[in-house]
């Protein structure tokens, strides 16, 4: 209600934006020109009051902090108040699943510019399958309706172009305008995707005897921690430790670890999946890499 009572004092300025692009032909286009459009400029010149009431009190909570330059100021997050901040953004990155998804698994798969489409879809599938103890998706919608409508929505809104090659297969490229706004739906996904990795990759190399599940996030969290100040990680939320045990969950359910024992004294040990072939955890922890984001 607070935005919807900051646009609606800017409204004026709004409807001049967007009347500006309807003119020029560009208005389906907004969300793929992203901070460059004329409707997002006004948009967010109209909850600039807002923005900044929460920045005060992010910083006085010493959840962010502010540093002044000459041109400009440039906040921060503090590091051990990621996850805090955290929670604010896993209320509202529901909203953006589908679309995360779609454009990690574009990005992930572009080569010289160009992704298959077929190829885009599996990957989409697998990324989907793999985070839906994180999400709820639309019950409603197969997964390749609900791939289909958000393709539709990406291609319309100048995200996506869409060519067949001389094998008539559909490949797909990212315009330059569309890059930005195409990053950003894949960030959604960062802290889920660095999680999953850091604990397929542990199990994969420590996971030589039974622990407990307790045993195995602690030390997850660990090499994570140290990752993230070295550089190899992005986000510190990537430890937490509830996606973390969402993966363990993903893990056993595939059969690439096993639960033993009663639910008092219950330990993790490789499934038969991997018991069998142990290159299946690294094939894994390989095939998450390919989308962080870079």
């Amino acid at each position: 209600n607070t935005l919807k009572n900051a646009l609606k004092i800017r409204r004026q300025e709004v409807a001049v934006a967007m009347a500006e692009m309807d003119e020029a032909g560009t208005r389906h286009l907004s969300l793929s020109m992203g901070a460059g459009s004329p409707l997002a400029r006004a948009r967010g010149k109209a909850v600039v009051e807002v923005i900044d009431e929460v920045l005060s009190r992010f910083i006085q909570k010493k959840q962010i902090r502010r540093h002044r330059f000459e041109d400009d100021v440039v906040y921060t997050p503090v590091p051990d108040a990621r996850i805090n901040l955290d929670i604010y953004k896993n209320n509202i990155v529901h909203l953006f699943v589908k679309e995360a998804i779609l454009a990690a698994a574009i990005r992930g798969n572009l080569e010289q510019g160009f992704a298959d489409l077929d190829r885009v879809r599996e990957e989409a599938s697998f990324l989907s399958d793999i985070l839906k103890y994180e999400f709820v998706y639309n019950p409603k919608l197969s997964f390749e309706e609900q791939f289909q409508r958000t393709m539709a929505i990406f291609i319309e809104s100048g995200l996506l172009e869409a060519r067949l090659d001389e094998d008539g297969r559909t490949q797909i490229s990212v315009p330059v305008a569309a890059h930005e706004t195409m990053l950003v739906c894949h960030r959604v996904l960062e802290p889920w995707l660095e999680g999953y990795w850091m604990l397929i990759t542990t199990v994969d190399a420590h996971l030589s005897v039974p622990t407990t599940e307790k045993d195995l996030v602690k030390r997850v969290q660990r090499i994570t921690e140290r990752r993230y100040q070295e550089g190899d990680l992005t986000c510190a939320e990537a430890g937490s430790s509830v996606p973390l045990k969402n993966c363990v969950s993903y893990l056993v359910e595939t059969k690439l670890l096993q639960r033993q024992g009663s639910r008092r004294d219950q330990t993790l040990s490789l499934g038969e999946r991997s018991a069998d072939d142990p290159a299946q955890l690294t094939e894994l922890a390989q095939r998450l890499r390919r989308y962080f984001c870079v």
